[in-house]
């Protein structure tokens, strides 16, 4: 009896599984540039300034802290709703 595994892959098989490869290949390229760029030209400006104060359009400062706080209370508060339904659901 012959098994799946066993058979010999058809060429254009081969040339389909190489174009999915290039692709996957150049999309996690495309991500990781992307990542870098933003990294290399981020990371130097985040302050302890930028970090801990709240945007003021009049004294024209910037800051992400109240951004910070509502994202810690959104995963506070959806952990407090699910862990207590994912232990206590049924096991299928």
């Amino acid at each position: 009896m012959i098994s799946i595994n066993d058979r010999k892959p058809r060429p254009l098989e081969k040339l389909f599984y190489s174009f999915i490869y290039l692709l996957s290949g150049a999309v996690i390229g495309l991500v990781i540039y992307f990542i870098a760029v933003i990294l290399i030209r981020g990371i130097p400006n985040v302050t302890w300034a930028f970090l801990s104060k709240a945007p003021h359009p009049i004294k024209q400062t910037i800051g992400i802290l109240p951004s910070l706080i509502h994202t810690l209370y959104i995963i506070v508060f959806t952990l407090l709703l699910c862990v207590p339904l994912g232990v206590g659901g049924p096991s299928i």
